[in-house]
């Protein structure tokens, strides 16, 4: 998934598989990118926080705290995708959140606000979402696109928040990332099962592409 034209190639069946009219996508990434956002201060952030080691933490139906807990260590940058922040313990805020906005927005804002970098994700599904709780997060987000427009905002190759969020951490240049709470078969009870289901297959394609980073599954 290292270059533009192969994720154009893997986008394009991910579309036609799903019956994803990808234009829809395109207005949603167009509307996100002509909004002022504060993106340039966290780069900065981001490019003097990085020590190749992460954790993703995903929506799996049987992880909590708990496990958190159990298998993060110490200096690890704590990465979690959207609706996982449910498994996150109180007082603890993620280095890095990766949101569509289908998660508990209220959280994922106080989250923001104590610090975490937001990954925000445009796509034909949110336009409503982004439009009516973008000003929470007072610019401060930096906003990502699946399709091929507009150019100059951030793909990171990802479709969905989990496998999206593994290869944020690729592109920030991650040695090793431990994934926690992934679970391709077994999806949180929530929403359309059967679409999650399909999702997760292109999710789990996605994240076994990667060959240059030790991926482990805790």
């Amino acid at each position: 998934m290292a270059s533009e034209i192969a994720w154009d190639v893997v986008y394009t069946e991910i579309c036609s598989s799903l019956n994803i009219n990808c234009m829809d996508d395109d207005t949603s990434a167009n509307y996100l990118s002509g909004l002022r956002d504060r993106s340039y201060i966290l780069w900065e952030r981001l490019r003097t926080s990085q020590n190749g080691n992460f954790i993703v933490v995903g929506n799996g139906p049987d992880t909590g705290a708990d496990d958190l807990y159990r298998v993060m260590d110490p200096g690890e940058i704590l990465v979690v995708a959207d609706s996982a922040v449910r498994v996150i313990p109180d007082g603890v805020v993620p280095d890095i959140i990766v949101s569509d906005l289908d998660g508990n927005i209220s959280v994922i804002s106080k989250m923001v606000e104590e610090g975490s970098i937001l990954f925000l994700h445009a796509h034909g599904d949110n336009l409503k979402a982004i439009s009516g709780n973008i000003q929470v997060f007072n610019g401060f987000y930096i906003p990502t696109r699946q399709g091929p427009n507009p150019p100059s905002m951030f793909n990171p190759h990802g479709f969905t928040d989990g496998d999206r969020a593994v290869m944020i951490c690729r592109y920030l240049g991650a040695k090793r990332i431990k994934l926690l709470g992934f679970s391709y078969e077994k999806p949180f009870n929530k929403g359309d099962i059967v679409m999650k289901m399909k999702k997760l297959k292109f999710a789990k394609r996605i994240i076994d592409s990667i060959d240059d980073v030790e991926i482990v599954y805790v």
